[in-house]
């Protein structure tokens, strides 16, 4: 039996949260302020402030130590942060006159990637940009960035104008600097049973993101005129919600509705997508979530959305990555395991040494497309990777055999498996991230203690099983393309 600890305690992140927001602010309970008077300003930050600085601190309990791990979240100016934030202002700014020359009819919100060849954008937004180029839809882009070297990199390869939303912060440092405004003091209470170290992350944490306001308002009222300007009919965004806050915001007060379009799983971990208790404000989200099926509708709804049922849209986007080989090979068991970003990968290493000490079995890993190869194989030390019994792919299309199974801990492309009909598994032990799967009855729980014998049940599950799996995961799909059309007739492009 092998031993499997460290893995990042998610329960633990999640109360921290809770406890964040019990705290108190001059009184008023952190939950109750407002950005502008109608919006909840602290859910603005919340998944971020999960998906980063909880993290960050929960790996050690250490506030000095998160402080250590602080470095590009400082406020400060530095010169060479400086001049490429300057060069984004410029790149807005020319990106603005194209704007108001060229007219568009829809607007895209994204992040700054260029991993679809293609359109040198963001791969997950794929079929946004192929509905716009096929339908000769005129359309700009604003972007989240964050200006370093990557941002250079990917500006040279788009060799087209953004618009970015950090060039407002660029802006605003800037005149903060030179007016050399003093922070406003604010008293934080109401911690409860925190320990001490827990008690300053807490302080600050809070302290650091409501010092966030006036630069979120400044950007908000850079965004009105922009969007205003531009009399764009929509914006299309990518549903991140630890970027799209202040677009929404500005969209609003432009009167230019907000669709976003489902880029990944929901789970209780994406809190920025979820309702609080005793919440003032209104939620900031976009007008219009479009999902891949009535199974996320209705995932939403049981995890507790900030959408309603008639905000939310069905639309699938072509996968066709998910075309498998028909045949399994005779001689060995494939078991494909996708590389995921957020799994703890000592536990992964050990379990993956612990798979192929059956020597029936070969590990394909499934890498990202967005990132290279190496930086991802590098992530699992003392593991020989590329071998005869771990192989990589970075497309499922490239599989020699069809997979007996799929196992991983939380991917999206978990779910692409169960609609291609291959029985999956979640390695519950491991992280609670892709209980939902479990829970919702499209995967088998694997067990750390009992991972043979669980991966052989679940190589053995009935084609009935598995089409009602399928079934219950794609059950009311439409095609994205139906829905964008529907889309355009509705806002007239």
């Amino acid at each position: 039996m092998v031993s499997f600890g460290g893995a990042r305690d998610l329960e633990y992140e999640l109360q921290l949260l809770t406890a964040i927001r019990a705290a108190t602010v001059d009184g008023v309970p952190l939950t109750h302020l407002t950005l502008d008077g109608r919006h909840n300003l602290w859910h603005r930050f919340e998944q971020y402030v999960f998906s980063s600085d909880i993290v960050r601190f929960s790996a050690t309990k250490s506030f000095d130590q998160y402080l250590t791990s602080e470095g590009g979240q400082s406020t400060a100016v530095s010169l060479k942060g400086l001049v490429v934030g300057l060069v984004g202002v410029v790149i807005s700014g020319l990106a603005v006159l194209s704007m108001l020359v060229v007219k568009p009819k829809v607007i895209v919100f994204g992040i700054d990637r260029v991993s679809d060849a293609e359109y040198k954008s963001d791969f997950r937004m794929h079929a946004i940009y192929s509905f716009l180029k096929t339908r000769h839809v005129r359309h700009t882009e604003i972007l989240h960035t964050v200006f370093n070297k990557g941002f250079i990199y990917n500006l040279l390869k788009r060799l087209r104008f953004a618009i970015y939303l950090e060039a407002a912060d660029t802006l605003y440092a800037i005149g903060r600097a030179l007016w050399r405004t003093r922070p406003k003091q604010i008293t934080i209470e109401n911690l409860g049973s925190l320990s001490d170290e827990e008690a300053r992350f807490v302080r600050y944490v809070i302290k650091k993101y409501l010092g966030q306001k006036d630069a979120a308002l400044f950007r908000i009222s850079l965004l009105t005129f922009i969007l205003s300007a531009s009399r764009a009919k929509a914006i299309f965004a990518i549903d991140d919600a630890r970027h799209y806050h202040d677009i929404c915001v500005a969209a609003h007060h432009a009167e230019v509705p907000v669709y976003a379009f489902q880029h990944g799983h929901y789970t209780r971990f994406h809190v920025g997508w979820l309702a609080q208790q005793e919440v003032r404000g209104a939620y900031i989200r976009p007008d219009f979530l479009v999902v891949w099926s009535e199974f996320w509708r209705h995932e939403l709804k049981r995890l507790g959305s900030v959408f309603d049922d008639a905000s939310i849209l069905i639309g699938s986007p072509e996968k066709k990555s998910v075309s498998l080989p028909s045949v399994q090979s005779q001689t060995h068991r494939t078991i494909l395991i996708p590389h995921e970003t957020d799994s703890p990968k000592l536990e992964m290493v050990k379990i993956l040494q612990e798979i192929i000490s059956d020597p029936t079995t070969v590990i394909v890993l499934k890498l990202r497309p967005d990132h290279t190869p190496q930086s991802q194989i590098q992530e699992y030390p003392s593991l020989a990777i590329d071998g005869e019994r771990i192989k990589t792919i970075t497309n499922s299309g490239k599989l020699q055999y069809r997979p007996a199974c799929a196992v991983g801990v939380y991917s999206t492309f978990l779910y692409d498996m169960v609609e291609a009909g291959i029985p999956v598994g979640v390695l519950v032990d491991v992280s609670p991230y892709g209980h939902g799967m479990v829970e919702n009855g499209l995967a088998n729980a694997i067990h750390s203690h009992a991972l043979h014998a669980d991966i052989g049940d679940l190589c053995t599950l009935s084609d009935n099983e598995l089409q009602r799996r399928r079934t219950l995961l794609t059950d009311g799909v439409l095609p994205l393309t139906e829905t964008l059309e529907r889309i355009a007739r509705t806002i007239q492009i």
